[in-house]
């Protein structure tokens, strides 16, 4: 199966308590703001309440510590905090505490806000870590606090141990966890001086039974180190060193296993500037100045945290996390080696408004335990992330479960109750209404089960793309059923009907070679473009097979490419596009086998146009990968295509190659003697000088030789004739025939078939008349009789055709194959001749459009939890309408748009596009799975298949212009979510705006924005899905008995993602109002639902956190395909 559900937010539902796999807590109460849960007789010191709850200091403290951190107004390039007041997240403030509740310890930790300190703890869940709220620190905070368990205490249970700052004072307070219901106890003063938050630890000083407190703690641009003597916890706090005097942020502390003396080295990091600054102090002697070592990074805009980990020999490595803009980075130091460089790892958060907080716990899979991470994102909110130390390269986890009081606010659209399923889409039977589904897939295609559908037009229709599919085995049979390979379908409805759509699935899954395409490796969106043909086809069938039958060969002019195209006996199965032949045709080709090569397949032989010159091309099929190789030029004085085949003439076994060229109005013979392939072409006989169009040659088996007549079909204006040679004597003139037909207007084909009442069969010929492709045929038992009329096979052809007699059915006579232009498409046309009043069938496209998706692949799981991530996005390219896939064409993204939406624009409709003219793509993209922002591309639509290409937004410059880059790494949010899931982006024309769609989980639920451009600004988030009107009546409530469960599952909840919105179905309603219809996906059961919803016209301008880049962003590494520098018109690259 795909993917799991994002959790139900808590007061989505009464009801739902989660649907995550597994219960989630009961939904909590917002916490009590400061005001309400003070004591009464609480009275804030030196400062005013309105200047504490705005930041807690003054504003000649707030400017030493800078708008990075504190809150001021921003200054240009800063980072606005004024939507969220004062940072929620400490440096050192979560710790793994010695309470069980599971098999491990709860996390702990103090998170401010409102004025308050609160406590809340992470209690293990089977999905995630379910965070729950303690008591309210009873004191006015004006910022973060830190928190220790210390050796105090009279249970098993340690104390709590925590420092508050307080206006300038910082206060050490203490919880006695004998009793987890007794109130937090305020200690001693600390500081008067303090302009910041503390960071407090418990080190090996200390001469009795308890160690000593240790703190630093900003006072001004001074960081100061204070320790307390806990042999007696009467004794006051003392001042020690100043660390450094460049402070612009608080610093962390940690007592780490480096020094040579009794006592361990004191570690800090300090924010100075933008330089986050790593201090240590040598304990072997307490009257030592602190030293300065490394900057861990000049691109910090907030403090970070430190600790020291689990790798390591002797000494263990340091682990730092530190905003940078809007990511949280960590960055780690190998101690094996002190002057060695302290080194980048992977970016945690990518909505960052405030620090992040690491500590180490217990937890994981075995091995070394886990690393955690609170850290304040968006407006509000305060996620917690983890990494499993088993595998260093395992990505960082985002928990989905929200810490109590520190999430977004709510928004559901005013038109939530318009938000209805209208029918199951998929599978066999819809639980809810107990009935068949309109499209029975399961009976009708063998596909039981499936989730997403992202949907676009291809060829007229809408086609769909479907993840990890469960399949039946026997209708359907993908073969390694572990792979949970994927599907696409098809709808030629065009408005949605009180049951639904009807779809019809591609017999074979859409498999990409050499690629991961198991569970979570899906098809993400895709698009139709180009592939026309703009000369007619020529076939043959070849003595390749598949299951005994030979397979078609045919060349095609695309442009100025001659391309091989072929198709094998595959149940099913397309056109699949060869190799180029030339890069150079300027008219249509002539494809033959003949029996050259050192394989049992022969040689291909193809004629073709350039410029003035018919060109020889052969292709050894020993190897089918070979390339095609330029052989002779035959003529320089082509006026038009020629046409080839291998007669029995010459003195060995290869015969000779007889060509028929247009030299203005001649149509000339030339041969070429095979028993000596240097040997030049030479120029026969002229065959007529009256022709206005090419001729098409065969050896037929008339004539009193055994070499026969050649025969060759003519257009002289409108008129086709036939000549003839007799090739008893290769000095005899050739001689006119019958004229075939006096309405041609296009080129023809003729074969010699073995139809007929005599021993030389019949003469067939297809010829343009028009815009009908006629078939005529000639009764070869009697040369005087007059050529017959068939019947038409094409009334819509733009060009002549071809003709070859397959081995194709049942009768002794096979079938008729037909190759038509019409206008840029090739098709297929064949008949059944074991009755010849039979009709034609057909069209089948040969060159049908090429289909582009992206597909997500490199799938990554977490050890031990249902985490799971996507590694990479790859293109692949389609022929035969997503039957086979080519392998990766490029690696689209192993960072920010692995997860895509696409739509196709035109250049000129969105003033600010890198290119002005002609056709893009528009590219929405989020990164790490349901941990991401949403970033935008642009490609243009002639340059899909070149990386190089590709144009990524990075923000817009001081006039609102947008601004972009060939470099992936500097591509900037649109805006801040963090959260974003499964995507869609559809441009609604009665709106005027793009609509977004995603799910996401803070907030929760399927979340839309609109935006009147591609890059924004976008309104803000609103919740347009109501759980409790699918919970228990179309997705399965695990508390219930609901009959909504697929077998086995019935504890497993169902949840709502993959909101991919049908863009052709988008109607406009009388009130401005536009309804939308899109596909979900609903996880329990296992498929995917056709939902309405009601879309009004909204604000554009995102209230949101505001977004902060680096000065210069730093790269991750090379991009997949590394781009020249930007270009506002990249072209081919």
């Amino acid at each position: 199966m795909s993917r799991r559900p994002i959790p139900i937010p808590s007061d989505a539902t009464a009801k739902a308590t989660h649907v995550h796999r597994a219960p989630l807590p009961e939904p909590q109460p917002q916490a009590p703001t400061a005001a309400a849960a003070l004591p009464q007789r609480y009275t804030p010191v030196r400062l005013s309440r309105r200047t504490v709850l705005r930041g807690g200091m003054s504003a000649g403290v707030a400017a030493v510590l800078g708008a990075h951190y504190l809150n001021r107004p921003a200054g240009p390039g800063e980072l606005d905090l004024s939507a969220f007041g004062a940072n929620s997240v400490g440096p050192s403030c979560l710790i793994e505490g010695d309470f069980v509740s599971t098999d491990h310890h709860n996390l702990e930790a103090v998170l401010y806000r409102d004025g308050a300190l609160h406590h809340v703890w992470g209690l293990p869940g089977p999905s995630g870590m379910e965070w729950r709220a303690g008591q309210i620190l009873p004191a006015f905070a004006s910022g973060p606090g830190s928190l220790i368990r210390s050796d105090f205490g009279s249970t098993p249970h340690k104390n709590f141990e925590v420092v508050l700052w307080s206006g300038n004072e910082l206060w050490h307070w203490f919880h006695d966890n004998s009793n987890v219901d007794l109130p937090w106890q305020q200690a001693q003063l600390i500081s008067s001086k303090a302009t910041g938050p503390a960071s407090l630890i418990q080190s090996d000083f200390g001469s009795g039974a308890h160690k000593n407190f240790e703190v630093v703690v900003l006072e001004g641009s001074n960081l100061v180190h204070y320790f307390h003597d806990n042999s007696n916890v009467d004794l006051p706090w003392t001042r020690g060193q100043t660390i450094t005097t460049r402070a612009t942020g608080p610093g962390c502390l940690i007592q780490s296993d480096f020094g040579s003396g009794a006592h361990k080295n004191f570690e800090v990091v300090v924010l100075e500037g933008s330089n986050l600054v790593h201090y240590f102090h040598d304990n072997s002697n307490v009257d030592l100045p602190w030293t300065r070592g490394q900057t861990i990074t000049t691109r910090a805009t907030g403090p970070g945290s430190i600790i020291q980990g689990y790798s390591g020999a002797a000494h263990k490595n340091f682990e730092v996390v530190v905003p940078e803009g809007n990511t949280l980075v960590h960055y780690w130091h190998d101690n094996s080696n002190v002057d060695l460089p302290w080194s980048r790892g992977q970016t945690v958060s990518v909505a960052t408004t405030g620090p992040g907080c690491i500590a180490k716990s217990s937890f994981g899979p075995g091995g070394p335990g886990n690393y955690e991470i609170l850290v304040q994102e968006l407006t509000k909110s305060v996620i917690h992330y983890w990494h499993h130390n088993v595998d260093v390269a395992l990505p960082w986890w985002r928990n989905g479960f929200h810490v109590p009081g520190f999430a977004e606010d709510w928004a559901d659209s005013p038109l939530l109750a318009s938000t209805v399923k209208v029918a199951q889409l998929t599978g066999e039977w819809d639980r809810q209404r107990n009935a068949a589904t309109l499209s029975r897939t399961a009976s009708r295609f063998g596909v039981t089960g499936t989730d997403l559908g992202q949907s676009f037009l291809y060829e007229g229709r809408i086609c769909f793309l479907f993840g990890d599919t469960e399949v039946d085995g026997e209708i359907r049979d993908d073969g390694d059923a572990a792979k949970t390979l994927d599907s696409i379908a098809f709808t030629s409805d065009t408005s949605v009907g009180p049951d639904g759509i009807t779809l019809e699935f591609n017999r074979a899954s859409p498999q990409v070679p050499d690629i991961d395409q198991g569970a979570f490796c899906v098809p993400t969106d895709g698009l139709e473009a180009g592939n026309p043909a703009t000369g007619p086809g020529w076939l043959i069938q070849s003595d390749f097979t598949y299951n005994d039958s030979h397979n078609f060969e045919l060349v095609m002019l695309q442009g100025s490419n001659l391309v091989h195209w072929w198709r094998d006996a595959t149940p099913n199965s397309g056109w699949r596009r060869g190799q180029t032949i030339t890069t150079r045709a300027t008219g249509s080709g002539c494809i033959i086998q003949s029996s050259f090569g050192s394989g049992e397949h022969g040689n291909f032989e193809v004629v073709v146009l350039e410029g003035k010159n018919l060109v020889h091309y052969w292709h050894d099929n020993a190897n089918v990968n070979s390339p095609w190789r330029r052989g002779q030029t035959i003529t320089g004085n082509a006026t038009g295509p020629g046409c080839i085949i291998q007669s029995n003439f010459g003195s060995d076994e290869h015969g000779d190659f007889e060509v028929v060229v247009l030299e203005g109005t001649n149509l000339v013979h030339y041969w070429h003697d095979n028993s000596d392939v240097s040997q030049r072409w030479l120029r026969g006989h002229i065959i007529t000088s009256r022709a206005s169009g090419p001729g098409c040659i065969i050896q037929s088996d008339l004539g009193s030789s055994e070499h026969g007549n050649f025969e060759v079909v003519v257009r002289e204006g409108n008129a086709l004739m036939h000549y003839w040679h007799d090739n008893s004597n290769v000095a005899l003139p050739w001689r006119a025939g019958q004229t075939i037909t006096t309405r041609a207007t296009g080129g023809a084909c003729i074969i010699q078939s073995d139809l007929g009442p005599g021993a030389y069969g019949n003469f067939e010929v297809v010829v343009q008349e028009g815009k009908r492709l006629a078939h005529y045929w000639h009764d070869n038992s009697n040369v005087n009789m007059p050529w017959r009329a068939g019947q038409t096979i094409s009334t819509r052809a733009t060009a002549g055709g071809c003709i070859v007699q397959s081995d194709y059915r049942s009768g002794e006579h096979g079938n008729f194959e037909v190759l038509v232009l019409e206008d840029s498409r090739v098709m297929h046309y064949w008949h059944d001749n074991a009755d010849v009043a039979l009709p034609w069938q057909g069209p089948h496209p040969v060159n049908r459009a090429s289909m582009y998706v992206y597909f997500t692949s490199d799938h990554v799981g977490d050890p031990g939890t249902e985490a799971t991530s996507m590694g990479r996005s790859i293109l692949a390219r389609s022929n035969d309408g997503g039957n086979s896939f080519s392998p990766p064409l490029y690696t689209m993204s192993t960072d920010k748009f692995i997860n895509l939406s696409i739509q196709v624009v035109r250049n000129a409709d969105f003033p600010g596009l890198p290119q002005r003219s002609g056709d893009g793509i528009l590219l929405w993209g989020s990164g790490g799975y349901r941990r991401s922002n949403v970033y935008l591309a642009h490609i243009p639509l002639e340059s899909i298949e070149q990386r190089c290409a590709m144009r990524f937004y990075t923000g817009t410059n001081a006039s609102g212009q947008p601004q972009w880059s060939g470099e992936e790494a500097h591509a900037a949010p649109l805006f801040l979510s963090g959260s974003i899931g499964e995507l869609c982006v559809r441009w609604n024309p009665f709106l005027h705006r793009f609509i977004l769609m995603y799910n996401g989980d803070n907030p929760g639920n399927i979340l839309e924005h609109q935006s009147p451009t591609p890059w924004g600004r976008w309104s803000e988030a609103q919740n347009i899905f109501d759980y409790p009107s699918a919970l228990g009546h179309y997705m399965h409530d695990p508390k219930l008995d609901d009959g909504l469960s697929d077998p086995g599952r019935e504890d497993i909840g169902g949840g709502a993602y993959g909101p991919y919105i049908i863009a052709p179905f988008t109607t406009p309603n009388p009130d401005g109002t536009t309804t939308m219809f899109f596909v979900l996906s609903t996880w329990n059961p296992y498929n995917t639902m056709l939902m309405k919803t009601t879309i009004a016209l909204r604000p554009e301008g995102h209230r949101g956190a505001a977004i902060l880049q680096p000065t210069v962003p730093p790269s991750p590494g090379p991009s997949p395909s590394p781009s020249p520098s930007p270009s506002p018109n990249p072209g081919g690259c």
